[in-house]
């Protein structure tokens, strides 16, 4: 799932200013303001969200719902874990819902009543509570094959009956943070994983009706296969600072793959793995131990806010991260894996952009044949 954090905004169109989420959507457009709970603090990261999932004045007439594109399909049979942390504010957990249509909500003609949510979760659910009274609740269901987006909220069609409102105006308000979405048994990302997440950024649009992602075509996708000389590979400086000359032994062009891992993998500014996003190296794995190679180099990436230094630093420490995760899983040995900080000297899009920055902050995996 792109941004399941909420960390990235989006600028809209509409108003040339900070809005929603990237890659999320919110039904109503409006944001949920909390005015009587204090200095409430996100699970992770900076920022969380805001969603009415009752009010003591209009029960059920009036909620509030964000939703998102799911970067794969899900296919049809498989089990998947569906999980996310929740701050109910003053009340217990009661309830809150995941729908997976197959259209974009906004499309959809079902009411309440008629919609048949996906992952129901209750109190039962719950299996970590941290402090600031957050909660983690997580699900197993089976998919049919036609989920194609995820909406939260509360879609019941009956009324909350033991929550008191959270603001003056009768909301009770969930705060939601950390979304995460994975099969209980990895596979390799989908071909158009990255060219629907970039749709999702793409969609710049918040307050206009008949707006929809689809309008958005797409545009690349994750795996790249290119002929690609071993000699034109960029030099990997490993992790102790020497040149790696092994990568260019053999003379033959073949082919290679390359897998793109999105910065999302990582905490904000940092080379630590978000364990939210694990699941995108799980993937990883599978796709190149399904292949015959020579040598892993992976490569990382920066844009160019920053210094020229720290930016080299960052996208080596992360390209080392990404190595002792494989590593570390003992499916891979360290021996055939070579790391490469290309920094900012190397991007895919234009940096005058935070649409063009956010794709170049990458981590790319050439597996060489």
């Amino acid at each position: 799932m792109a941004n399941a954090g909420f960390e990235e905004k989006n600028v809209c169109v509409e108003y040339h200013a900070l809005c929603a989420p990237e890659a999320w959507f919110r039904i109503p457009w409006s944001d949920v303001y909390v005015k009587s709970t204090g200095d409430i603090q996100s699970h992770s990261g900076l920022y969380y969200q805001n969603l009415v999932v009752e009010n003591i004045n209009k029960p059920v007439t009036y909620r509030s719902f964000i939703y998102t594109k799911i970067l794969c399909p899900l296919l049809k049979d498989s089990l998947y874990s569906m999980s996310l942390w929740v701050n109910c504010l003053n009340n217990n957990f009661e309830h809150f819902d995941v729908w997976m249509p197959e259209m974009e909500p906004t499309l959809s003609k079902k009411t309440l009543k008629e919609i048949t949510a996906e992952v129901i979760f209750s109190d039962s659910d719950i299996i970590k509570k941290e402090a600031g009274n957050w909660l983690l609740v997580k699900k197993q269901f089976r998919a049919s094959g036609s989920e194609r987006y995820l909406m939260l909220g509360n879609m019941s069609g009956e009324a909350l009956q033991r929550s008191a409102q959270s603001n003056r105006d009768g909301d009770v308000i969930y705060q939601v943070d950390d979304i995460a979405l994975k099969p209980i048994r990895p596979f390799a990302p989908c071909d158009e994983f990255e060219a629907t997440r970039q749709q999702l950024y793409d969609m710049n649009y918040r307050h206009t009706v008949r707006k929809y992602i689809d309008d958005i075509p797409l545009r690349k996708m994750l795996i790249r296969k290119q002929p690609m000389p071993v000699d034109t590979l960029p030099q990997a400086t490993t992790a102790s600072g020497f040149i790696d000359t092994a990568v260019k032994t053999r003379q033959n062009p073949i082919v290679n793959d390359t897998l793109v891992l999105p910065d999302v993998l990582f905490r904000y500014n940092s080379s630590t793995i978000n364990p939210s996003f694990a699941s995108l190296l799980d993937s990883a794995m599978v796709k190149i131990r399904s292949t015959a190679y020579k040598q892993i180099m992976i490569v990382g990436h920066t844009d160019n806010a920053g210094s020229d230094a720290y930016n080299l630093q960052l996208s080596l420490n992360r390209a080392e991260s990404v190595k002792q995760y494989l590593t570390r899983k003992k499916e891979f040995s360290a021996d055939v894996i070579v790391t490469a900080g290309k920094g900012e000297s190397a991007p895919v899009e234009d940096n005058a952009t935070a649409s063009g920055r956010e794709k170049n902050r990458r981590v790319e995996i050439v597996i060489i044949r």
